[in-house]
């Protein structure tokens, strides 16, 4: 396969990944891929003739690996990152941004310039522009259960 096919393919897997999250397989498949489209295309310039087989044989070793050892260090320090972000903005405040929030419902906020899923678990209903704490999260959800 010409090494130009080979990146190409693995620019290809990597945005596949950007869409459907797949545990970031198809991340390390393209990576594999692109690595060797880039393997292959210098020992093409080199002189060097690389058959096919040969590869093939990197991008299986390559992907198996990367898969293998990079993939759960790589899920660990994402997941540790976000759980870092969502530690710091419990107690901050969040301001309401487009209605008023129902007791029990979703709504909207701002929270440090970013917008935000608010949920209401309070009794009364969450006032537009006012700024209320945050209580916990649940996902991406920040969650008011009391106010000021």
């Amino acid at each position: 396969m010409a090494w130009w096919l080979w990146i190409v393919l693995g620019l290809i897997t990597l945005a596949v990944e950007m869409f459907i999250p797949l545990d970031f397989f198809l991340f390390f498949i393209g990576v594999a891929g692109v690595g060797t489209g880039i393997i292959v295309g210098i020992c093409k310039a080199m002189g060097f003739d690389v058959a096919c087989s040969t590869g093939y044989f990197m991008f299986a070793v390559g992907a198996l690996s990367l898969c293998m050892f990079a993939r759960r260090p790589l899920r660990n320090y994402l997941t540790a990152k976000k759980r870092l972000i969502f530690s710091k903005i419990s107690g901050e405040v969040v301001t309401i941004t487009d209605a008023d929030i129902a007791p029990s419902a979703l709504g909207k906020g701002k929270n440090s310039g970013a917008n935000w899923q608010v949920r209401n678990m309070t009794d009364s209903p969450l006032i537009v522009g006012k700024s209320y704490p945050v209580s916990s999260h649940d996902g991406i959800i920040l969650v008011i259960s009391k106010q000021k």
